[in-house]
This record gives structure tokens, C-alpha cells and sequence, in this order.
């Protein structure tokens, strides 16, 4: 839906955002940074480094703008 972001692992929701929905161009960044605020779908950073992230690949589906 145009009103919210979903992200999905293994094709499973995981985590989903509907407030301050960016509606400008923007870019699609990964990386493997502990997040502050998310431990309830990402779970609490143990404060072991290094830390990895592997990405077999990424997808953005755009939803249609008629």
C-alpha cells in the first residue's frame, strides 16, 4: 500500500512503518548497523563485532501510481 513500508526477510513481514512516509526520490541502503529502538523484531545487540550481513538480493516493488 502507498501508505505504509513493509520489510520483509525470507519473504516474511517483519517489520512495517506507516507514520512519515517519505514522499520524495530517495535510495535503498543495507548495512548491518544495530538499530536503537527495534528490539522487539530485530532483537537486542549483544555488542559482539564484528558484525556481517549477506544479501542474496534486494527488491523494491513499487506500488501502482495511477
Amino acid at each position: 500500500a502507498p501508505d505504509r513500508i513493509t520489510w520483509y526477510v525470507d519473504g516474511n513481514p517483519v517489520y512495517s512503518a506507516s507514520e512519515d512516509i517519505p514522499d520524495t526520490p530517495g535510495k535503498i541502503m543495507v548495512n548491518a548497523w544495530p538499530g536503537i529502538g527495534v528490539d522487539d523484531w530485530l532483537q537486542p545487540y549483544d555488542g559482539k563485532t564484528p558484525l556481517y550481513g549477506y544479501y542474496d538480493w534486494i527488491a523494491y516493488d513499487c506500488p501502482n501510481q495511477d
